[in-house]
């Protein structure tokens, strides 16, 4: 049977409206939340805005706002990063999670997200921060298989998971699993049969190091620039000095920092999704939704055109790509694509959610199998 290829295109301009974040930070309850951001913060008066705001071009400063909003929204009590690792966005971060509650959400009796930890998920290259697990975690008690090709971003998964496991219980059924073949994303660290409700992944960006260290040049230049216009401080001394990348290349700010593997790959997000999208037949039948960020629009028709490649399969009984959906998320100039793929029709999609025991929503303490 021929794929059925559906564009759902969802052309907002804004966060999602479940996302916590309004649009503005309110400096002073993440101060209260978490009193290390303080010694960041500009004030309204030292601003152009009138708002308190921080210099965006310090990775100190990105870290202190994000582990605080971690804190204030999300009640993750410890988030520290190795140095020189990337530090994620938690606004953009959580939307990809809203998006992927919204998916599920169709194949419920009610049309609501589904919470608790009989939902499991799978995150491919989970990175240092564990951002997603922990967001899915807080946000709706999903529980999580995170993988990692870096060893040492492994490692601090893994403490993140553990120091928060207490006051996010969904971790506790989560783990974090060493890809030990870079080259494969769901092979070799989950077994084919292995059930999980969802797969996402925010690929590597950039197709080698030097492009990373144009782009990410180009990128302190114009923070610096929009720090002095807010009037805060220039690019502060050691901005320019994180981790090697590449062996020995300049990573710059922190927050366009990170290890090899969290930040570039051969071929880049395009070469990087093509795989998952191969690696997704062999486990058609043992995941409900895949999904992938697509940071450039116009690579989002290579992807689909990708995924339409998939055809009818014998090893697969016959089974193609059933429905392909691009979601645009974020706002402003920083938009985003969400590609999201099943190989399950829609009564397929609500037998699995009946058969996984969340098509009603089932207790938050039920484990899925």
């Amino acid at each position: 049977m021929a794929a059925v290829l559906v564009h759902a295109a969802a052309l907002s301009s804004a966060f999602h409206p479940r996302n916590a974040f309004t649009g503005s930070y309110d400096m002073r309850a993440l101060v209260a939340a978490c009193p290390g951001l303080g010694a960041h913060v500009v004030p309204p008066e030292q601003s152009r805005s009138g708002r308190a705001t921080i210099n965006f071009a310090d990775p100190s400063a990105v870290r202190a706002l994000n582990r605080a909003l971690l804190a204030a929204d999300y009640g993750v009590r410890t988030w520290e990063l190795p140095e020189g690792r990337l530090c994620p966005p938690v606004p953009s971060r959580a939307d990809y999670i809203h998006h992927v509650a919204d998916v599920l959400a169709e194949a419920t009796t009610d049309s609501a997200p589904p919470t608790g930890p009989c939902i499991r998920g799978f995150d491919v290259g989970t990175g240092s921060s564990l951002i997603y697990p922990l967001l899915g975690a807080a946000t709706f008690g999903w529980r999580f298989i995170a993988s990692e090709s870096d060893l040492a971003s492994s490692e601090s998964a893994e403490r993140i998971r553990a120091a928060n496991a207490e006051s996010l219980p969904a971790l506790r059924h989560s783990e974090v699993r060493f890809q030990p073949a870079r080259a494969q994303l769901l092979a070799g660290v989950r077994a084919l049969d292995e059930e999980v409700d969802f797969v996402m992944c925010n690929p590597p960006f950039y197709g080698s190091a030097s492009e990373f260290k144009r782009e990410n040049a180009r990128k302190l230049h114009g923070l610096a620039a929009s720090a002095r216009r807010r009037g805060g401080a220039a690019t502060p001394a050691g901005a320019g000095r994180a981790a090697g990348v590449g062996g020995g290349a300049t990573a710059g700010s922190d927050n366009f920092g990170g290890a090899e593997s969290e930040l570039w790959c051969p071929g880049g997000e395009v070469a990087f999704v093509g795989t998952l999208a191969a690696e997704s037949r062999a486990a058609a039948d043992s995941v409900l939704w895949f999904s992938s960020i697509v940071s450039r629009a116009e690579h989002v028709a290579r992807v689909r055109s990708a995924l339409a490649s998939h055809r009818a399969s014998p090893a697969l009984g016959g089974r193609s790509v059933a429905e392909v959906r691009t979601v645009l998320m974020g706002q402003g100039g920083k938009r985003t694509n969400l590609v999201f793929w099943s190989f399950k029709r829609p009564a397929e999609r609500r037998a699995w959610a009946k058969r996984r025991g969340w098509a009603g929503h089932a207790p938050a303490d039920r484990l899925g199998d």
